[in-house]
């Protein structure tokens, strides 16, 4: 999943835009938040070879983001992995503000996912409260770097 113009959570769906105030609609109710950006009930235009997936999918303006971005996510195989490349484009009148994350739901074939190893080469990792929102950040534990098998 594809999490933009924001990753994560926006407290109660409040921001502010360079001076304005916004309200996103709350789509996670329980916590109260607006969650995981504007994607991730939209569907995607996918194309493919047998080498690369690119998938795409505007954001259309809505409450509390009155932004029109045109995005495309680029999957390559290499002989290493995947090589992933992200591309927004504003097709809007003035500057839009994004984030982009990943909310990855890692699946090879008919492998079980539980017998895969994932590495991430991040140094830190965020801190988060009962609302499942960011208070700060910790180092990543270097077993993450080395790989980590998600079945553990």
């Amino acid at each position: 999943m594809v999490l933009t113009p924001w990753p994560n959570r926006v407290r109660d769906g409040k921001w502010d835009d360079g001076g304005t105030s916004r309200t996103l609609a709350i789509t996670e109710p329980k916590l109260h938040n607006a969650s995981h950006g504007l994607l991730r009930f939209t569907a995607y235009e996918v194309s493919h070879t047998d080498a690369e997936a690119v998938l795409r999918a505007t954001i259309v303006p809505q409450t509390g983001y009155p932004y029109l971005i045109e995005t495309s996510a680029t999957y390559t195989l290499t002989p290493d992995g995947i090589e992933v490349t992200h591309t927004l484009t504003n097709r809007s009148v003035s500057s839009a503000p994004v984030a982009l994350g990943t909310h990855p739901f890692v699946t090879i074939g008919d492998v079980d996912p539980h017998d895969l190893v994932l590495r991430v080469p991040a140094e830190t990792a965020f801190v988060t409260d009962e609302r499942m929102l960011p208070t700060g950040t910790r180092p990543v534990d270097s077993a993450l770097r080395d790989g980590v098998r998600l079945g553990r």
